[in-house]
């Protein structure tokens, strides 16, 4: 018995959809906040951002994906201020910048 996780997710209620990619979102997004800046998790958000892009309309997509870039830079001042920190700062925006680039092909 095989298990095909493109059927399970076909078949799954939008409500479960949304749950699922909101709720990806959000683990990743405390995962991304409660590690040190010098930590990126940020490449992470692509997963929510390919399950949105089976299921949602690219503008919704759209606006995941720019959540995503704020949640990414956002954390460059919180839990604390890394500006200073060149090395965070570069981390971050290539992070940012990868994530517009993913979504950019996956919408393509």
């Amino acid at each position: 018995m095989s298990l095909n996780l493109e059927k399970i997710l076909f078949n799954t209620p939008p409500k479960a959809r949304w749950t699922m990619i909101i709720g990806t979102f959000v683990i990743i997004a405390i995962l991304d906040f409660e590690t040190p800046s010098e930590y990126i998790l940020a490449f992470l958000y692509i997963i929510p951002i390919l399950i949105s892009i089976s299921f949602l309309k690219p503008q919704l997509t759209k606006q995941l994906v720019i959540t995503a870039i704020i949640a990414t830079l956002l954390n460059l001042f919180i839990p604390k201020n890394s500006l200073h920190d060149l090395p965070v700062v570069i981390n971050r925006s290539l992070s940012a910048f990868s994530i517009l680039v993913s979504a950019f092909f996956m919408l393509r």
